[in-house]
């Protein structure tokens, strides 16, 4: 089962809406004509500056906004993809354990700076497909 309950506030920024508007959370209506209220980054949902306050910590963010694995928080990430753990903890320890038995200090020796920007890129671009291996 990998429904796990991780409580996740959500990620509100102000937002322009065009045509008229409801919010989510009280049902009335969005006045104005810029700025009417905030939108969820992470899940999309639409409700006024005020009611933000009052809106539960139950974001269930989804997979089409989330741009890139880093520059966001490990709990965006559990819940977009429905997992126990982030996808980038798993192929990052599968990836130094099938080093491991060829690599002397693999878990207690820093990596280069720019391998781990590669890396990095490499799964803010490809995400689960991402290439970690030495090739990289």
């Amino acid at each position: 089962d990998n429904h796990f309950n991780y409580e996740k506030a959500h990620n509100f920024k102000v937002h322009t809406f065009r045509g008229p508007h409801w919010c989510e959370y009280c049902a009335n209506f969005m006045w104005g004509l810029i700025a009417q209220g905030v939108r969820c980054s992470d899940c999309g949902l639409n409700v006024h500056k005020q009611c933000s306050k009052y809106v539960p910590n139950d974001c269930q963010p989804d997979l089409k906004r989330i741009k890139r694995v880093y520059c966001c928080d490990l709990t965006t990430l559990v819940k977009a993809h429905n997992t126990q753990r982030p996808m980038v903890v798993d192929i990052c320890i599968l990836e130094i354990e099938s080093r491991g038995l060829k690599s002397e200090g693999i878990y207690r020796v820093s990596g280069f700076t720019e391998h781990i920007e590669d890396v990095k890129m490499a799964f803010d671009r490809d995400g689960d497909k991402a290439d970690v291996s030495a090739n990289i």
